[in-house]
């Protein structure tokens, strides 16, 4: 028996066969192009968005009220930077522990994921109310721009490296400040072997390698919010001092040999004209790295262990 539609008529084969199994084309182009749009956006938009600094330039996560207190006699360094410099420095209480030959020496690490100015500016500001004699800072902050791609002539960059790239540079924008936080008061995480592994996996090596085709050098104007303060403590007494903390071996292998060097011309260039000193750590092993760029729990005690001598050099020097 013939089913019946709303208007009560039976409806027959040939006014079903006249329903379209699929939507017409014009649907599927308009919902392609759509689609199309969408992804186009969704590669660009960290570009286009502001950063947020509602949990971002926050003081509190970043544990600034550390910075005025001090013992009478005691050296002030603070050591200032993004992971990579949180994974390959122990914190402050660790560091001064194992600080023998100088106990009056003391060292503030403060950090933030992927930092941006805006991230440490609010660290800045309160080491020009309370200059420290030493001001470590990790030199790819200076040399480094990379919240854009490197230059329009690069090499195609796969399509999945610019989603990735869409994703954590969103989740940096926007990723609450809790983490941070307890990072700046001392609670490291170490990550597992396990993590460390898949991290150092051969595929990840060559994601981390087309992702090196989208940084670029800094530009005047990016370093300039960096070197006005800079300069301002500069000029209340704080030598400063460039940190370049190396990438594992096999990072390094895969970083074009005329982008290093013009990144290490580039500091090289700051450290003269800005009369700032220039600490290069030396690259370890693979073992000393948990990824391309991060120290694992063994890297960061040859690290520390090696800054502690050059503090202590310098301590002992005309500078110290």
């Amino acid at each position: 028996m013939a089913e019946r539609g709303a208007s009560g008529r039976s409806l027959a084969g040939s006014d079903l066969a006249a329903v379209p199994a699929h939507p017409p084309l014009g649907v599927w182009l308009a919902a392609s192009a759509i689609a199309a749009l969408l992804l186009l956006i969704l590669i660009h938009l960290p570009d286009w968005l502001p950063r947020s600094q509602t949990l971002i330039a926050n003081p509190h996560s970043l544990h600034l009220d550390r910075l005025g207190a001090a013992a009478p006699g005691t050296t002030r360094v603070v050591a200032i930077g993004s992971s990579k410099l949180q994974m390959a420095i122990e914190h402050d209480d660790v560091f001064a522990a194992a600080m023998t030959v100088q106990p009056m020496l003391r060292l503030h690490r403060i950090t933030w994921d992927s930092a941006q100015y805006t991230d440490l500016r609010p660290a800045f500001e309160a080491l020009e109310q309370h200059p420290p004699q030493l001001l470590v800072l990790e030199s790819d902050l200076l040399v480094f721009d990379y919240t854009q791609a490197r230059d329009a002539t690069a090499p195609s960059i796969s399509l999945s490296t610019r989603l990735r790239r869409t994703v954590r540079l969103l989740s940096q924008r926007f990723r609450n400040g809790a983490s941070g936080a307890e990072l700046n008061r001392g609670v490291d995480r170490a990550l597992s072997e396990a993590e460390c592994a898949a991290r150092k996996a051969p595929q990840s090596v060559q994601r981390y390698a087309e992702e090196v085709l989208t940084w670029r050098l800094s530009g005047p104007q990016f370093r300039a919010p960096y070197l006005a303060h800079l300069r301002a403590l500069q000029r209340s007494g704080t030598r400063i001092v460039l940190l370049e903390i190396p990438r594992s071996p096999a990072a390094q292998s895969v970083v074009p040999a005329t982008f290093e060097a013009g990144a290490i011309a580039l500091a090289q260039s700051l450290a003269t004209t800005e009369n700032f000193d220039l600490w290069r750590a030396p690259r370890g092993t693979e073992s000393d790295y948990c990824d391309q760029g991060h120290a694992s729990d063994t890297g960061q005690h040859h690290f520390s262990a090696w800054l502690r001598d050059r503090l202590s050099d310098w301590m002992s020097s005309p500078h110290g």
